[in-house]
């Protein structure tokens, strides 16, 4: 059953329960309610903030069964941009470090350091994990943890010369697309996963366009962030979506559909935020996976009592149609 069936179905049983009928074709929202407030209100919940009658419901309802919910069926077998399932590690399509040839990254104040040997495949799904495990990073410092990253962007910097790598190396970069990944998120407070894209014309340490397909902290393990960040400009939009239970329970398929003037970001096949403008990008970009292991002075914070190491980002494929 497609996601829009089976809201098309919620809202029969909703009605039948309610003994609620018709609605209005010119009703709008301006808040959208989540489908998963939906569920929780059909199962003896509360209302969702702001639909103050049974009938505001049924509008609700009958507004989003009308919305394109379902991502496009995906393109026959063979003409996929990227058809990545893990069963081996290409290194012409990924390297484990950032692509100027660095194993850290300071500037988001991580606690960690990337290394070759937390990352890993094993039947068929890759893994990214942290490790409480003391070492120093490439510019000497000292940090408490290792985890695991790749990305597709190449190398821009050579650390054995220090120089720069003229031109750029890029493995695997594309524009426009439907991304989809199936991930299964790790557990425990301080850790940051985070699914995205930097344009290919960066270079050193500076992206000057970030689509994060997906952002997620172990703090707030059923909460789901995209962005666009204009890092040249100095520019931001972004969203959440917040489900019922935690992302680390199971896989799920996160997913970007990037076209001319249009970002639109799906979980499991359906809508959850989309930005329109002038503003989105038009020129490749690379594709980054990582696990990062926060500190107190970062977004994701730093691991507390609770967390137990080793975690892992397992991710089970990353496919992108035309």
């Amino acid at each position: 059953m497609s996601a829009l069936d089976d809201l098309t179905a919620s809202l029969a049983k909703f009605r039948t329960a309610k003994r609620v009928s018709g609605a209005s074709a010119s009703y709008k929202k301006d808040n959208p309610t989540e489908y998963a407030k939906v569920i929780a209100y059909l199962d003896g919940g509360a209302r969702p903030t702001g639909v103050t009658t049974d009938m505001g419901m049924a509008l609700l309802l009958e507004e989003d069964a009308r919305r394109s919910l379902v991502v496009p069926p995906p393109p026959p077998s063979g003409t996929y941009k990227l058809s990545e399932n893990f069963d081996t590690f290409y290194a012409s399509r990924w390297e484990k470090n950032w692509h100027w040839d660095g194993d850290a990254y300071h500037t988001t104040n991580e606690a960690q350091a990337y290394r070759d040997a937390n990352v890993a495949i094993s039947n068929g799904v890759l893994s990214l994990t942290a490790k409480r495990e003391a070492t120093t990073d490439f510019q000497g410092r000292a940090v408490p943890y290792t985890s695991g990253m790749i990305q597709s962007g190449g190398k821009s910097w050579d650390s054995s010369t220090s120089t720069y790598v003229t031109p750029p190396q890029e493995l695997f970069t594309y524009t426009y697309g439907l991304l989809e990944a199936r991930m299964k998120m790790p557990r425990g407070a301080g850790l940051w996963t985070a699914l995205w894209l930097c344009d290919a014309l960066s270079v050193n340490t500076k992206c000057y366009r970030e689509i994060d397909i997906l952002e997620w902290l172990g703090r707030e393990p059923n909460v789901a962030h995209f962005n666009y960040h204009w890092w040249d400009l100095n520019q931001h939009v972004g969203s959440s979506w917040t489900t019922p239970v935690s992302f680390g329970d199971d896989f799920h398929v996160y997913g970007l559909d990037w076209r001319a003037g249009k970002l639109v970001w799906y979980v499991d096949g359906v809508e959850r935020w989309r930005y329109e403008g002038s503003g989105v990008p038009s020129t490749p970009h690379y594709i980054i996976a990582n696990l990062t292991v926060g500190s107190a002075a970062s977004w994701g914070g730093a691991p507390d009592a609770s967390t137990v190491f080793p975690q892992s980002l397992l991710i089970d494929y990353i496919q992108i149609s035309p």
